[in-house]
């Protein structure tokens, strides 16, 4: 009975950990597609989308973003407990910003990096240097926002869904810049290369 138990325990574990990174996958590979539209809406002759780019969001929604944060709201619900007081509200959200979401933000970047093809050291520095501050800074007041108001509204199943839906403008901003800052990124790296 209990290997039976185990195996039905990483089973449900595994569906869950899949249905939250199909929702994020979704909503990150909308966002991209929202911010490449915003990206080319100057130009009179649209360009196609970056499908690979594209790819590459579906892929960290899959893999990392869905699972990620589906874990991370279940830690704060078994450290803080289900209790919807003003203090518990300022401590889960205090957790989540400063203890779930650096460690978060660097994955994303160096995910993202490697995704984008072989990078030297080099290159995944100069990413990191051009990016953590930036995402930590703006995460830290766009989430803040939206992470308390997801810890009194929603009840705990809800609350991934929720964070799709408020970080789908998130992600966009999150797709555009993450642009604007690797082209910065690879310029940086290129020139301390050829220093």
């Amino acid at each position: 009975m209990g290997a039976a138990a185990a195996r039905a325990g990483l089973l449900a574990l595994a569906a869950r950990l899949l249905r939250a990174g199909r929702t994020s996958g979704a909503v990150l590979t909308t966002s991209d597609l929202l911010a490449q539209s915003i990206e080319t809406s100057g130009f009179r002759e649209r360009s196609s989308p970056d499908l690979w780019r594209t790819l590459r969001w579906l892929l960290v929604g899959l893999t990392l973003d869905g699972p990620y944060w589906d874990s991370g709201f279940r830690l704060v619900d078994r450290l803080f407990g289900a209790r919807e007081s003003w203090a518990a509200l300022l401590q889960k959200t205090a957790f989540t910003q400063l203890v779930l979401n650096p460690p978060f933000i660097l994955l994303l970047i160096l995910y993202t990096q490697l995704l984008e093809g072989p990078r030297t050291a080099a290159a995944l520095r100069a990413a990191v240097r051009a990016k953590l501050w930036p995402y930590l800074r703006d995460g830290f007041c766009f989430w803040t926002a939206a992470n308390s108001a997801n810890y009194l509204l929603m009840p705990p199943q809800r609350r991934l869904l929720f964070s799709g839906v408020v970080g789908s403008t998130w992600a966009t901003y999150l797709s555009w810049v993450t642009k604007r800052l690797g082209d910065a990124a690879r310029a940086e790296a290129t020139k301390t290369a050829e220093d």
